[in-house]
């Protein structure tokens, strides 16, 4: 049985960060990403990574400033 883990995730495109996202369950979400049946098209991505937040307003909050630096 897989783990379900919450966090926040990013979507490289070779070393670039193509896509910062938060998800109670990561492993799904990359999947939906993956095989597009995320809401809009579907990412291009080689590679991802995550950070582990169990909590649901830290996790929110995370992406929030991730998104913000990354810009």
């Amino acid at each position: 049985m897989k783990a379900i883990i919450a966090g926040v995730y990013f979507l490289f495109d070779g070393k670039d960060i193509v896509y910062v996202g938060q998800s109670a369950d990561i492993f799904r979400r990359i999947y939906e990403h993956s095989s597009g049946r995320a809401k809009g098209e579907k990412k291009k991505f080689d590679t991802w990574e995550y950070i582990e937040i169990p909590d649901e307003a830290e996790r929110f909050r995370a992406e929030h400033l991730l998104i913000l630096a990354l810009k």
